[in-house]
């Protein structure tokens, strides 16, 4: 008997393992963003390659705002947008953030498309800065360029029910200031229903909707039913409403808008730098952005845009771009008839002895030691190859995160499958004795001995070995997941509704599985049925953990490795009958195959990479002017020091403070002093200097010739410091670093400077220290060019002059 079944018993493991596989990897294909329609497409059409031609334009240099180039940019858009028709708004307007204490003379571009009965307007908003050294063809400049490519289709189409307005702000990337300065100051603002922001946070990847306003359930219906392809989480939501990163749409949630924030973030390696140029962009991705346009705008347009609404939504894709949702207020009532599902299939077992109460205890504590020992084993492969690459040679190991991430992937799926063939099969002492050692191993080569890992890890393995020396029924290990998916069922559903989609159905299937299976007739006949609810109860695992799993580390970086792979891990807990068939059919087969293609994706990934012309090395170099000491020298950043900024720096450097151009800050850079000519240097005139009652009050000119970036810091001895800008104000100043010195950041001055009212204590010396920043520097002063494998971080220009206004010699 037992010859005869082990052939069928292989086929049906390996069947199973790859209908599986077949299944996640079918998720992510399903994901996929739409094929990028061609240039001569038809004029209804959106089409990404049409819109790329915008690109060439915007993203032809980096054009961080108070940069000549993004004035260029700024004047693209408002000839293109006459060249539509349109009537371009330049929004001009110089506007100061007292939380991020920054100020800028700025310009937004906007437009608005009357509607055939107005009233309530659509908001579609795209910001048109780049960062210092990036070109921004993905951020942001592909959002404009969709923006103008539907633009130019509604003009083939019959005009939308509601006004249509477009801003392409300006500042975004120093602290939203085109989108605070248009929210607060434009009568547009109060005119709008809802807002459509587009972003990108890398070069590549399917465009998700990440974040909307409160209240979201119409909007997210809306969403849902008008967009062609739609792809976004209410996971996304809980998870970015807890994180304080902003985008342009913040503003606007803050005061109560509907919206929507949509982005794609692969390939995030590029974000924010050099490579985020037209050439790395992907058009699929561009072609997502304008499909939401194409579909969702005009649905929404000719809609009564009545999207307020006092209710969440919870919100998911299935599988590939349908969308399901339903009310936060459900979440709970759901995960009641979960709960009532696993008493039903619990309390059926113990009267019936299939399953003894202490063991499926076991089986809990098993699968919480496996999922811990998963955080432990994985963080540590994951140190010890970080440790290779230090400083910015770090990035080697993200510019190949496709394949780290298919290598952790697979080697965590080898150590998931003889975890569960052990626990089985019953753990035997040399199984026990060669993981301590194995994973002692790990950790001491990661530097990771400490009372959490290498502890935990020993008594782990001590409470697994004397737990579980004798078998654990697939049985109790899948009752003992199924309670502590439970668990977060009930946490997810009474503390974050958004996340508990993620937990809760997962669930349900498995527990439908697990009635089937108890229905099913035992024996030959019904082997095929067996398999087929197996894989039927596996579905929404599969297709959403691994996927999460991988945007996980797309959005927070390939060093959360260790927390990105419990999400499967706690899936592998739900397919403990699947684990089984697949182990106990020839499963060494499986592991084997999978072992060789995780070790020969982390060689791939993690030992053979180098630089080169598209993965390239970065670097900076800074040309520092002190005119207050009347000294220049080249700088860089400790890692940043190479081949290529030793023509700067020599091979033995000097250290230089920064504090004389920051002087909050005691960090110091590599440094050689130079005697080429350096910039204009930025300077302030005092108007006047006068005291009132407590307060000594100095008026003062400041200049930048830079004209990009300038960098106040005032000290006034203990006492607090506010300001007047321009007449604007008072606005009081925080303090920074640990010196009292207080900051304010002003982009793209004008020629004749700003007026600057400083006010402090009466009996206070005042400190103040300009430090002007130009991206770039002078052309004279280049040598040679950089390699094509390295490419620069952010070049600078620093210009700095310190003054002291002593105690007035009368104090009140």
């Amino acid at each position: 008997m037992h010859t005869t079944d082990a052939p069928v018993s292989l086929a049906r493991g390996l069947f199973l393992a790859l209908a599986m596989m077949a299944l996640a990897a079918l998720s992510f294909y399903l994901l996929r963003p739409p094929a990028a329609r061609p240039y001569d497409a038809p004029e209804d059409l959106f089409s990404a390659e049409r819109a790329a031609r915008h690109l060439e334009a915007i993203a032809a240099e980096s054009h961080p705002m108070g940069s000549p180039a993004n004035e260029r940019v700024r004047d693209y858009l408002m000839l293109e947008l006459e060249a539509l028709g349109l009537a371009p708004v330049l929004h001009e307007t110089e506007y100061f953030d007292p939380v991020s204490q920054h100020a800028a003379r700025l310009g937004n571009v906007l437009a608005r498309i009357p509607g055939t009965e107005g009233g309530r307007a659509i908001l579609l908003m795209a910001h048109y800065d780049s960062r210092e050294g990036s070109y921004g063809a993905a951020d942001n400049g592909s959002s404009v360029a969709a923006i103008l490519e539907f633009l130019r289709l509604l003009g083939h189409r019959p005009p939308l029910a509601s006004d249509l307005i477009v801003l392409f702000s300006d500042g975004e990337e120093y602290g939203l200031l085109g989108a605070r300065a248009f929210v607060e100051e434009h009568p547009w603002a109060g005119e709008v229903a809802m807002v459509f922001n587009l972003e990108a946070r890398g070069t590549k990847g399917a465009s998700i909707l990440f974040e909307t306003g409160e209240g979201n359930r119409r909007m997210v219906r809306a969403f849902a039913r008008g967009s062609r392809k739609p792809l976004g989480t209410s996971l996304g939501y809980e998870i970015y409403s807890r994180m304080p990163n902003d985008t342009d749409f913040s503003p606007f949630k803050q005061r109560g808008y509907a919206g929507l924030n949509i982005a794609y973030l692969d390939n995030p390696f590029d974000y924010h730098t050099a490579a985020d140029h037209l050439d790395n962009l992907s058009l699929r991705s561009l072609q997502h952005q304008g499909s939401y346009l194409e579909s969702l705008v005009p649905y929404l347009g000719d809609s009564e845009l009545d999207l307020q609404d006092e209710r969440n939504a919870v919100f998911f894709n299935t599988l590939g771009f349908h969308v399901a949702h339903y009310p936060f207020s459900r979440a709970l009532p759901l995960a009641v008839a979960a709960l009532l599902l696993f008493v039903l299939l619990l309390l059926p077992a113990l009267h019936r002895g299939h399953l003894r109460l202490l063991k499926a205890l076991y089986g809990l504590l098993a699968f919480v030691l496996y999922l811990f020992l998963v955080y432990v084993l994985f963080g540590a492969l994951y140190g010890i190859l970080s440790g290779y690459y230090p400083g910015t040679d770090h990035i080697l190991l993200d510019y190949h995160h496709h394949q780290l991430f298919a290598a952790f992937t697979a080697l965590w799926l080898v150590f998931t499958l003889l975890f569960f063939r052990a626990c089985l099969r019953g753990v035997r002492w040399w199984e026990a004795l060669l993981l301590l050692l194995g994973g002692g191993l790990l950790l001491w080569w990661a530097g990771r001995i400490d009372l959490l890992h290498g502890g935990g890890l020993l008594v782990s393995v001590l409470v697994l070995y004397l737990m579980a020396r004798r078998p654990l029924s697939s049985a109790a290990l899948w009752t003992g997941a199924q309670f502590l998916w439970l668990v977060l069922v009930w946490v997810t559903a009474l503390a974050f509704p958004g996340v508990s989609y993620l937990l809760l159905w997962p669930l349900v299937f498995s527990l439908a599985g697990a009635l089937l299976l108890l229905l099913l007739p035992a024996g030959p006949p019904a082997r095929r049925t067996r398999l087929l609810v197996l894989l039927a109860a596996a579905l929404p695992a599969l297709a959403w953990l691994p996927y999460i799993s991988y945007t996980f580390t797309l959005a927070m970086g390939l060093g959360m490795i260790a927390i990105a792979l419990i999400l499967p891990a706690l899936m592998a807990g739900l397919l403990v009958p699947q684990l089984e068939v697949v182990v106990c059919g020839r499963g060494w087969l499986v592991t084997l195959l999978v072992f060789f293609a995780g070790c020969f994706l982390l060689y791939q990934g993690a030992v053979r990479p180098d630089y080169d012309a598209r993965h390239q090395q970065p670097n900076s170099i800074r040309l520092a002017c002190d005119g207050t000491e009347g000294r220049s020298w080249w700088m860089a950043p400790e890692e940043h020091h190479d081949a290529w900024t030793e023509q700067f720096l020599t091979d033995r450097p000097d250290t230089l403070p920064l504090e004389p151009f920051f002087p909050y800050t005691a960090e110091t850079m590599l440094a050689r002093e130079t005697h080429i000519p350096g910039p204009a240097l930025p300077y302030a005139l005092l108007l006047s200097d006068t005291l009132a009652g407590a307060e000594r009050r100095l008026g003062m000119q400041l200049f930048s010739p830079g004209g990009q970036r300038l960098e106040v810091y005032i000290r006034a001895g203990e006492s607090p410091v506010s300001i007047r800008l321009n007449g604007a104000g008072p606005w009081p100043l925080r303090a920074i670093g640990q010196d009292a010195w207080h900051y304010l950041r002003y982009f793209n001055m004008a020629e004749d400077g700003i007026h600057l009212e400083v006010v402090a204590g009466a009996a206070a010396a005042v400190e103040l220290q300009l430090t002007d920043i130009v991206t770039g520097f002078p052309a004279w002063a280049n040598k040679e060019p950089r390699p094509p494998a390295m490419r620069h971080h952010v070049d600078r220009t620093l210009a700095g002059m310190r003054y002291v206004f002593p105690v007035p010699s009368v104090v009140p």
